[in-house]
């Protein structure tokens, strides 16, 4: 053939956009060494395929379509002849940043960088059965506990999507929003429930579920939204004010407040005595007590019961 004629065909010719394309070094001096626990792979397998991606966009997509094959890589049947050339380079990247059993597994390889790539899918991230069990049964058993509303859904919402990642399994908006329902705690559940014929979609849900935890404190954390008791309140004609009795946590023969904290309707919640300081008995405060002081000095006794009045 003519050099003219070979040129024109030559020019003619779709120019693939990996004829020029290497994996630069550079782009690999920020992925630090693998340290062979099976916990930081998927972290350590994400920062390494962004810089594959960075490099080049569609052998990106080859590799990460190899981290699911059982076959080996075959460098002369599976790989095109840019490819193969990338595969070379991806096993001198690989092999530099992999120590002890991962870069054991890289050598053997022998040059064959997709082939490696997929023998490290296999040893630190299996998709066996059991994992898969094991994912699917942690979002379904999640349950938001001594943590913010917001922080609880996000840490659940990451095991719902390992399972999209890691499992191609995707769920169906309607069991997605029932399994939100699920995780959060009783009040929550019993608040969004008065509203669920309005709230139709998973996103409705969860902002009503971080509004409500918002409208609650915020920061308080599940445990003392959902345990808190209500305890009873009375009404004490002479002093004005509306007593709460609660359980007292100190001394179980507390002080009685002085007749200054009385009378400002302020005692101290936590030196009060649920029963009455003159006779012992409930329901009244030693002021009220129809029976004789039994200080003969006008001082107040001091009773023995376990709960307490707080404002």
């Amino acid at each position: 053939m003519p050099a003219t004629v070979a040129a024109a065909v030559t020019n003619n010719r779709p120019s693939n956009h990996t004829d020029n394309v290497k994996l630069d070094i550079r782009n690999f001096a920020r992925i630090k060494t693998f340290t062979n626990k099976h916990d930081a792979w998927k972290e350590w397998k994400n920062q390494f395929v962004y810089v594959i991606y960075e490099c080049d966009n569609s052998f990106g997509d080859f590799i990460s379509n190899l981290e699911k094959r059982k076959d080996p890589v075959d460098r002369l049947s599976d790989l095109t002849p840019v490819q193969d050339q990338l595969s070379a380079t991806l096993f001198n990247r690989l092999q530099a940043v992999t120590t002890g059993t991962a870069n054991a597994m890289v050598m053997s390889a022998v040059g064959n960088g997709c082939e490696a790539w997929r023998l490290l899918n296999k040893a630190f991230d299996p998709q066996t059965d059991q994992r898969l069990t094991k994912a699917i049964m942690d979002v379904v058993n999640y349950k938001i506990k001594n943590k913010d509303i917001q922080g609880g859904i996000i840490e659940w919402e990451q095991l719902v999507n390992s399972l999209t990642t890691d499992h191609q399994i995707r769920l169906d908006p309607k069991l997605l929003r029932a399994f939100l329902m699920n995780i959060l705690p009783k009040w929550m559940q019993d608040k969004v429930m008065e509203h669920l014929d309005r709230l139709l979609t998973y996103h409705e849900v969860r902002e009503k579920a971080i509004a409500l935890s918002q409208i609650q404190g915020g920061d308080l954390s599940v445990n003392k939204l959902e345990t808190q008791p209500q305890w009873p309140t009375e009404y004490d004609e002479e002093s004005g004010c509306n007593w709460q009795w609660i359980p007292h946590q100190g001394d179980p023969n507390p002080p009685e407040p002085t007749d200054e904290q009385w009378d400002k309707g302020e005692p101290d919640i936590n030196a009060l005595n649920g029963s009455c300081y003159n006779c012992g008995g409930m329901g009244h405060i030693s002021r009220n007590c129809p029976s004789p002081p039994k200080n003969p000095k006008g001082g107040k006794a001091k009773g023995k019961g376990k709960g307490g009045k707080g404002v």
